[in-house]
């Protein structure tokens, strides 16, 4: 149950990042309040001119909401064994952590936003094509026999 709602969070968040579902506005309404609260915590260490300084406001980002963690913290809960939930985990992070860098290297590049709409689609695809793959993969694993 827990892997389906896996599935379904991450089908839902691509519709949104794409542009075709606004159902989860309310969830970032939220997002937003919170950040306005943590936003000061990390503003004494702007500009992130040194390794600690960007640790520090990498820690306040990790309080804001993001539906990929929390997609990934349920289906490392529906493991139900603490060292394969902290695996999920661990490769979440490190899965995660080229495509972050690279994000942040590619979007200080990209002139203005022209490029935007095509690459919050491109995303929302991949993530709709991910959830899908999680939701099926219940059946896949026992040969397509539900």
């Amino acid at each position: 149950m827990l892997r389906g709602l896996s599935g379904l969070i991450l089908v839902l968040l691509g519709l949104h990042i794409a542009g075709w579902f606004r159902g989860l506005d309310r969830v970032e309404k939220a997002g937003g309040r919170i950040w306005r609260l943590l936003q000061p915590l990390g503003r004494p260490f702007l500009p992130m001119d040194r390794p600690y300084k960007a640790a520090v406001i990498g820690a306040v980002w990790g309080w804001l909401p993001c539906g990929l963690v929390y997609s990934v913290l349920l289906w490392a809960a529906a493991s139900a064994d603490p060292v394969s939930g902290a695996t999920y985990m661990l490769a979440f992070g490190a899965g995660t952590l080229p495509g972050m860098l690279a994000a942040g290297w590619f979007a200080g590049r990209l002139p203005a936003s022209r490029h935007l709409p095509l690459l919050r689609k491109t995303a929302g695809v991949v993530l709709v094509l991910l959830g899908l793959a999680v939701l099926s993969a219940p059946w896949l694993s026992a040969g397509g026999q539900p």
